[in-house]
């Protein structure tokens, strides 16, 4: 989820949830914290915490490389059928790619 989907689900400016993730003064905020979680479908009984939540979240999401993060971005875009063909044409890249020979 972009920044700005979750600025839209929570009400809030784009930069104040830039600042919540990047641990400024909005991530100080517990209603911020509050809606955020929200806003990302975190269930609030698995955790001690909204901060926890969050955390794992940030971690889950983080751990893609920005390119891997746009990717799955525009994927996450896409109907079914066509998210079924993209994964299909994805496959058939890779295998090839797997069978070609090194490059020097």
């Amino acid at each position: 989820m972009t920044y700005e989907e979750i600025a839209r689900r929570t009400g809030r400016q784009r930069r104040t949830v830039i600042r919540f993730f990047e641990g400024g003064k909005a991530a100080q905020a517990s209603e911020t914290a509050v809606s955020v979680a929200r806003a990302l479908g975190l269930a609030t009984d698995r955790y001690d915490s909204c901060e926890a939540m969050l955390i794992a979240y940030w971690k889950e999401e983080n751990c893609l490389r920005e390119e891997e993060r746009r990717l799955v971005e525009c994927f996450r875009r896409l109907d079914g059928r066509t998210r079924g063909n993209l994964v299909l044409v994805a496959e058939t890249l890779a295998k090839q790619e797997e069978a070609a020979p090194p490059r020097p």
